[in-house]
Formats: structure tokens, C-alpha cells, sequence
């Protein structure tokens, strides 16, 4: 009917965000560490392309097992979510986000806790400076170089 016309469709997705199953895998729902008031989710299957061959395809449980002996490390939290950095362990990857981060695993840089719309905006802020041949601060450069790494926190 319109052929040379140009359709704009703008979506609200802001409910998407509940669609979500309540044992639904989802990162930004963890404790870092386990137990506490974070859901139990379901369980999983260690990705393909995890850096640890011989975990590939492994089954994973996210709920520390109900039925542990007194003696166990976790009897205590028998039940309870196990958290993401006993999760990450499990499937052999704290020791590469310790490796990158010079000891540490974080649970949430800083960086990362930047909306998509301020981490944008900040790179703009850098690339501008970089072309007008502006020296950029120390922690400038800090965030620019943490913005671009996939191991930067958990």
C-alpha cells in the first residue's frame, strides 16, 4: 500500500522481564556466594564450549543436595542455591576470571554495572577523546579496557 514508506516500531519489553519462570536460570538473580534469599533455579548442563573440555555436556545441579552427611563442607546449606562463584567453580572457570582479574573474582564490576545506555555513552565519551587526541585519565583508560573484557566478573 505504501511502498516507498519507512515503518518505525518501537517495543516496551520492560514486562519481558517477568516472563521469566521463577527456577529460571538468570545470572543477575545470584548471590555470589551460597545460600541467602536468591531463587532456586533449575538445573543445567555445562556448556560445550567451556574452556574445560572434559566438563562439556556435564550435568550441573544449582541447589546444594538436601541429603549431605553432617560432615560435609555444605550441610548447613543443605537445600539452598549454591551462589554463582560455587557454580563457576564447578564448571572450572573461577580460576580463568581469578587469572584475569589479578587474584580476584568479582561478582559485578563496575563496568558491568553500568546500564547498556551508560556504557554506550561512555564509550562515545572515549572515542571522542581519543580522536580530538585527548589524553584520557588513568581510570579512563582502566574502564575503557575493562569494558572490552568477557572475564571481567562473574
Amino acid at each position: 500500500m505504501y511502498p516507498n514508506a519507512v515503518a518505525k516500531f518501537i517495543f516496551d519489553q520492560s514486562s519481558a522481564h517477568g516472563a521469566f519462570a521463577k527456577d529460571a536460570l538468570n545470572a543477575k538473580e545470584m548471590n555470589v556466594k551460597p545460600g541467602g534469599g536468591q531463587q532456586l533455579m533449575h538445573d543445567t548442563v555445562i556448556p560445550m564450549d567451556n574452556p574445560c573440555p572434559e566438563l562439556c555436556g556435564q550435568p550441573q545441579t544449582m541447589v546444594i543436595p538436601p541429603d549431605l552427611p553432617p560432615d560435609h563442607r555444605d550441610f548447613r546449606l543443605c537445600g539452598q542455591a549454591k551462589g554463582m562463584s560455587r557454580i563457576l567453580e564447578e564448571q572450572g572457570l573461577i580460576s580463568v576470571l581469578q587469572a584475569a582479574n589479578k587474584g580476584k573474582a568479582v561478582g559485578e564490576c563496575q563496568v558491568c554495572k553500568l546500564s547498556c545506555a551508560a556504557q554506550e555513552q561512555l564509550c562515545r565519551e572515549m572515542q571522542v577523546a581519543a580522536e580530538e587526541g585527548e589524553e584520557l585519565a588513568e581510570s579512563c583508560l582502566d574502564v575503557m579496557q575493562e569494558s572490552l573484557q568477557t572475564d571481567c566478573c562473574m
